[in-house]
């Protein structure tokens, strides 16, 4: 009966019309479809008695002749076992488009009714509503990376001006020492977390556990690096010297990039570096430049990681017209969110 009901109500609301008496069973299979989803929601509604009342819905039966709800009695068997298959082969082939007409007729009851019969529904709605983030979500602290989830470019810069002992100070853990020795070098990582010193122990890297002072003596490794560490630490000069102290032949350095932040800020965009909590120093090119010098014998800092516009485009013509420009060399590019520093040690 309930089944009865919910398809009569389908054909007063004339949102589908009876296979049998016009097109045969060779109706729309998509309109089929979509029918049967609203009867599945619509099974939950309101009794007959409760529709009558809505504005606009006659009560059963009303201006239905005896010879019309006879010929239903006969249609309806058809009609369902129409609908059940047509539901079926759509669950098959199209799952998520089966999916859409559930939700799809579940917000066609609720906007029909007036009253909201799909409990699943309202709560997914619940679930996806909008809610303003905090700070702590936004601004957060930096982590280091994880062993093969590494920066390449921060290990092609190492290979290239690294020696063949090498201290990781502020390794974390150990990913990029990990890829060195991979590549032949003798590294040791160094960090004040113990965390992470247990994370790249686990590893298979050797580490030491520092708080001010680094355990080792003069020269006693030909690189020292210093890959996004500076930026995090409030006595930077301690620390400087302390890496310049123990380093051979030089010192590598990488540190977010806040050149030109202030047209970035004009345009109402910004590095996303500027988003960590933890950063307590902000270099651009030349500060990072002044800063080195004081401890090394020459110095020399490059921009890298460049931001190119075509990121911000879709897929399309324009896309792939400024990627060739730029791969070729013909547009250069503005802004670089990094950057790289090699110091040599005075040999006096």
């Amino acid at each position: 009966m309930v089944i009865r009901e919910n398809v009569l109500e389908l054909k007063r609301r004339r949102r589908f019309r009876f296979i049998g008496r016009r097109r045969g069973f060779a109706g729309s299979r998509r309109m089929a479809v979509q029918a049967a989803f609203q009867a599945m929601v619509w099974t939950s509604a309101p009794g007959p008695a409760d529709r009558s009342s809505m504005p606009g819905q006659p009560a059963q039966g009303i201006g239905d002749p005896p010879g019309r709800r006879l010929q239903e009695s006969f249609e309806h068997p058809f009609l369902i076992c129409q609908l059940e298959f047509g539901c079926l082969e759509l669950l098959l082939k199209r799952p998520d488009e089966f999916a859409m007409l559930i939700q799809r007729g579940a917000v066609l009851s609720h906007t029909s009714t007036g009253v909201d019969h799909t409990t699943g529904v309202r709560m997914l709605a619940q679930e996806q509503r909008a809610v303003p983030q905090t700070r702590d979500q936004i601004y957060q602290p930096g982590l280091p990376a994880k062993p093969g989830y590494h920066y390449g470019a921060f290990v092609r810069f190492a290979a290239e001006h690294a020696g063949e002992t090498v201290l990781d100070l502020g390794c974390g853990y150990g990913a990029y020492s990990l890829a060195l020795r991979e590549a032949g070098r003798r590294c040791i990582g160094c960090d004040v977390s113990l965390d992470y010193l247990r994370a790249a122990v686990s590893s298979g890297l050797p580490v030491a556990a520092v708080d001010s002072a680094l355990p080792f003596g003069d020269r006693s490794f030909d690189t020292v690096l210093l890959f996004e560490v500076i930026e995090h630490v409030p006595e930077i000069e301690m620390l400087l010297k302390e890496a310049f102290r123990i380093a051979r032949k030089n010192v590598l350095v990488t540190v977010p990039n806040a050149e030109d932040i202030e047209l970035l800020k004009g345009n109402d965009v910004t590095y996303a570096h500027m988003l960590s909590s933890d950063h307590v120093h902000f270099f651009d090119a030349p500060a990072l430049q002044q800063l080195l010098a004081r401890f090394s014998g020459a110095v020399s800092v490059r921009r890298g990681d460049p931001i190119y516009p075509f990121w911000f485009l879709s897929r399309s013509v324009a896309y792939y017209a400024l990627r060739v420009l730029y791969r070729a060399g013909i547009l250069k590019p503005r802004f670089f969110c990094r950057l790289y520093g090699v110091a040599s040690v005075r040999q006096d």
